[in-house]
């Protein structure tokens, strides 16, 4: 699978902005439920503890890469 960021191949312009598409994105709270491996939720940004991650990672390594991948292509 191909995320956008990778087919453009470029860097972010203005044009790639949508304002409207940011006020809808801040219409919805990060809920920490949503994410079960972050640490907490503080100003609506995800903060993860990396040693937490590791340990869970050596049994559960697919399921926090997709947490992440979510996390960070999706986003809260």
């Amino acid at each position: 699978m191909t995320t956008a960021l990778h087919r453009r191949g470029r860097w972010i312009t203005e044009v790639d902005c949508s304002l409207d598409a940011f006020r809808a994105a801040l219409d919805h709270p990060t809920r920490r439920d949503d994410y079960p491996f972050a640490e907490s939720v503080t100003d609506g940004v995800l903060v993860y503890d990396s040693d937490r991650l590791r340990s869970v990672a050596a049994t559960r390594r697919r399921d926090v890469q997709t947490e992440l991948l979510a996390a960070l292509s999706d986003g809260p």
